[in-house]
């Protein structure tokens, strides 16, 4: 399937995790490992190798968390929570001020531990009066044959080295824009409740409209981040947007090569 944006996942068995994501975000749209999102966003998962590293966490370098746009967010996180082998963190959190003011979030777990989104945004979203750059907000109100609620793919969100790097390869690489900015101060208590992480950090944030895909950039302030993983090992990834793949961190020690 040719796209502009791809977002390839490792999970160590593609036909369980096929499974789980038929349940949760509905079937795949060809091959047991292929999901469409509209506009133009395709999530391929690829088998990785054993290697008995446990999973990067959402601070590690070139960690992807993949967020999904719902309505009735409680609902949601009750459905999933009835699934097997599948953990909601926490509770859901009403965002209080800044330019996502009025979202609410919550993480979840797939069986094999990977980290989970789902978000619903107040209408219309804060940011809108501040910034002239519009994410994708389009989604259907129900995605079909997924869990009820859930309406599509809200955004992309990693973990870089340096924001500022990050989004300039993401404009000047990939016709990015960026549309909002903030910074966010959580302690040990709260990352170890909503996202199994028990370390206090200071993150600054940003999301990018790149083509139809919503992109969130974190870069935390934490200490001891390990280095990004390839697509072919537990937790790695690797994204394909505007004609180029990112086969690592997205700032620092970025690849970037030319799709055929």
């Amino acid at each position: 399937m040719n796209t502009p944006n791809r977002i390839s996942l490792g999970v160590p068995n593609i036909m369980l995790a096929s499974d789980w994501f038929t349940q949760v975000i509905g079937p795949p749209v060809s091959e047991e490992n292929i999901f469409s999102f509209a506009p133009s966003a395709v999530l391929e998962l690829v088998e990785c190798k054993e290697s008995g590293r446990e999973l990067p966490t959402v601070f590690d370098l070139g960690t992807l968390h993949l967020c999904f746009r719902v309505n009735d967010i409680e609902r949601v996180a009750a459905s999933l929570d009835s699934l097997a082998y599948t953990q909601v963190m926490g509770d859901v959190v009403d965002t209080s001020d800044g330019p996502i003011k009025g979202n609410r979030w919550i993480y979840f777990k797939a069986p094999w531990g990977a980290l989970f989104e789902l978000q619903e945004w107040p209408d219309p979203p804060a940011y809108i009066s501040d910034s002239k750059v519009t994410l994708y907000h389009d989604h259907p109100g129900q995605r079909p044959g997924a869990l009820c609620g859930i309406q599509g793919l809200d955004h992309a969100g990693y973990s870089v080295s340096s924001l500022e790097l990050a989004i300039m390869n993401l404009t000047e690489q990939a016709g990015g824009a960026v549309a909002l900015r903030t910074e966010i101060s959580v302690d040990a208590d709260f990352t170890h409740r909503q996202l199994g992480v028990n370390r206090a950090s200071t993150s600054r944030m940003a999301m990018l409209a790149v083509g139809g895909l919503n992109i969130e950039l974190f870069e935390h302030g934490v200490s001891g981040k390990k280095q990004p993983r390839s697509v072919t090992e537990l937790g790695g990834n690797e994204l394909t947007v505007g004609g180029s793949k990112w086969i690592s961190d997205l700032s620092a020690g970025t690849v970037i090569v030319a799709e055929d």
